[in-house]
């Protein structure tokens, strides 16, 4: 999932599947996670996914884009 945004803004990155608990990079264990990313370019987010007998997901990516607000001189 991508996303593109510009500077100052925040996203929301939701997890979905048939795991029961869903971890993320920013360390929340929760399903959705909303990032104001501060940096320019691309930002990325992992998630892993869990099962109720504690296996764990291949890793997905969100991925968010952003954009610096453009300057007038």
């Amino acid at each position: 999932d991508t996303a593109d945004i510009c500077e100052g803004q925040d996203v929301t990155f939701t997890a979905s599947g048939t795991s029961v608990s869903y971890e993320w990079s920013t360390g929340e264990v929760t399903t959705s996670i909303n990032v104001a990313p501060t940096t320019a370019g691309l930002n990325v987010y992992y998630v892993i996914g869990t099962s109720d007998l504690g296996c764990k997901s291949d890793t997905a990516f969100a991925v968010a884009n952003v954009t610096l607000t453009p300057t007038i001189d």
